[in-house]
């Protein structure tokens, strides 16, 4: 596996691992309003598909790849798809 492979993988868990937080305690935090709200899912899931295009989708597994496409994953509060990434990918998180 190539090292620029290993970034894309490790970029993606560490974004799907962003996403949770802000989804479940971020948004009140920063106080944003729905339409910030609805811009930061956005691009949530837009850099998580152009990375996840970069990683077969075999790597990603057929439910981890529909969260990516459908949104789902942007919108993620429990952390449910970092977990899942974690396991298809075999990467841990970094950050907080």
């Amino acid at each position: 596996m190539s090292s620029n492979l290993v970034s894309t993988e490790q970029r993606l868990v560490n974004l799907l691992g962003s996403a949770a937080p802000y989804n479940d305690k971020g948004i009140e935090w920063c106080r944003h309003t729905p339409e910030k709200v609805g811009e930061m899912h956005a691009e949530f899931q837009a850099e998580q598909l152009v990375l996840a295009k970069e990683i077969s989708a075999s790597r990603l597994g057929d439910a981890l790849l529909s969260a990516i496409e459908s949104g789902a994953a942007a919108r993620d509060w429990a952390g449910e798809y970092v977990v899942l990434a974690e396991q298809a990918l075999g990467v841990r998180r970094h950050g907080p």
